[in-house]
């Protein structure tokens, strides 16, 4: 059976639109997680942030998980007492588990994050802190 041009071009058109109806609805029910809201902002502030990653590699703080105990302690330097800043535990694939934390430390300048209720994988810990009007930032993935 042979269709002429006409059945064609309609069959063609038909499945076109429901291709791009398709996409459309797919494309609008992607979830988008930015990495930070207010992007603009921290472009503008680059030069602070990289002086205080280049002041935070050369700072002696580690950041360990211990999987015994499920918690991740980060050790400040013992030389810096009056430490003032925020932890954040950064989620890359879901960015509404992701926590932020204000570091207050214990007598042997250490903090205790209980991750018991984490999901398990990859989280980024981002250490942001000032000590002596000195900014400081430190990285490291944890894989809980």
């Amino acid at each position: 059976m042979k269709i002429n041009w006409g059945t064609g071009l309609a069959i063609f058109y038909a499945t076109f639109v429901i291709v791009m109806i398709a996409i459309v609805v797919k494309a609008s029910r992607t979830d988008i997680n930015m990495v930070q809201e207010n992007y603009y902002d921290h472009d503008l502030n680059y030069e602070a942030f990289r002086k205080s990653r280049e002041n935070g590699s050369q700072d002696k703080t580690t950041i360990n998980y211990v999987a015994a105990s499920q918690e991740i302690i980060i050790q400040f330097d013992q030389s810096l007492t009056d430490i003032a800043g925020q932890i954040k535990l950064y989620r890359p694939s879901d960015h509404q588990k992701d926590q932020n934390l204000v570091i207050d430390l214990d007598t042997k300048n250490r903090m205790h994050l209980d991750v018991k209720g984490a999901a398990k994988g990859y989280w980024k810990v981002l250490i942001d802190y000032e000590h002596q009007g000195k900014k400081y930032f430190k990285e490291q993935v944890v894989i809980l």
